[in-house]
């Protein structure tokens, strides 16, 4: 016996009808220094009224855990409605790095197909609310890097901009500004050694003129992911032949993206919409044209590339 500790086994539908499935005591893992340090990693649906799924690292002394000695390094918030898909698989890597594999914690018995489901109250069959969310941490594989004072975490990215050619500390209008973008992680390496790929790597730049205010700044600066969905959508476009038929600021075969940017600009649903329109094939709002995706039916990777086409909305609506 090791300890009692109490788990979440219970799942509880809108109906009030109760089941039980997967989740307790999830995965266990010893520290690679368990010799001398005697640290075991727990992952466990805790029980209470927060729907969640805890790591934990306990001490154990004499066949015992210490439960004073309990250190929570990560919670991770799920549904309780339906099961499953629990993960829990834990190991560590040659850095000491831990890495631990979660489920997209969506039900797999509704449907044969995929767990896609975007009606009201479907949340539970639906992985685009985990797998499917760079915000989630559900149907993941997470690194964290255990510290020996119960935190975890890993050393955020050293990024340095080097200017080529030119006057560093000031620059001229209408001038163009060679630069060099350095990237080094710890634990991804770097864009010298090619560990780290250029084309994933989103860089945004702020004109911040004479007397200007920083909190407007902060506010209209775009967002990472904003940024990084743009270099990914151009990248695709570039290797796509979505080219000859549009050109930037022209028409061609069909409209040019500013264009389509100024038509489209007060549309909210706009980068979704016309992403499934591409994929569907559609014509007639352009003239007498039918388009299709000639190189994937990815539904992520088309909204990336029409969201590069959109980026112009905010810049056509002034």
């Amino acid at each position: 016996m090791l300890a009692t500790i109490p788990v979440s086994i219970k799942y509880t539908a809108k109906d009030g009808r109760q089941t039980e499935a997967e989740d307790g005591l999830i995965g266990l893992v010893a520290d690679p220094n368990f010799n001398q340090n005697h640290w075991l990693y727990l992952y466990y649906s805790l029980v209470g009224d927060e729907a969640k799924n805890v790591l934990v690292r306990y001490e154990l002394r004499s066949d015992e855990l210490v439960m004073d000695s309990k250190k929570v390094l990560l919670d991770v918030a799920t549904q309780r409605e339906q099961c499953c898909h629990t993960g829990g698989g834990m190991a560590f890597d040659k850095a000491g790095n831990l890495l631990l594999s979660t489920g997209d914690n969506t039900s797999p018995r509704d449907t044969p197909f995929n767990p896609i489901d975007e009606r009201p109250e479907r949340a539970p069959w639906d992985a685009q609310k985990s797998s499917g969310n760079t915000n989630d941490l559900r149907g993941k594989i997470i690194r964290i890097h255990p510290e020996a004072d119960g935190t975890a975490g890993n050393e955020p990215p050293v990024v340095a901009f080097d200017i080529l050619k030119g006057n560093k500390p000031f620059f001229f209008r209408e001038k163009p500004i060679e630069y060099a973008v350095k990237v080094t992680d710890k634990e991804d390496g770097s864009l010298a050694t090619g560990k780290i790929i250029p084309a994933q790597v989103a860089v945004s730049i702020d004109y911040l003129p004479e007397g200007f205010d920083p909190i407007e700044v902060a506010q209209n600066h775009p967002g990472t992911e904003t940024v990084a969905r743009f270099a990914t959508g151009q990248r695709l476009i570039g290797l796509s032949d979505c080219k000859s038929c549009h050109l930037v600021d022209k028409k061609s075969v069909g409209p040019g993206c500013t264009d389509v940017a100024k038509k489209y600009k007060d549309e909210a649903a706009a980068v979704d919409r016309l992403a499934k329109k591409i994929i569907a094939g559609g014509g007639g709002v352009w003239g007498a044209l039918d388009e299709r995706s000639p190189a994937t039916d990815q539904l992520r990777r088309i909204r990336d590339g029409q969201l590069y086409s959109e980026s112009g909305r905010k810049t056509a609506g002034r």
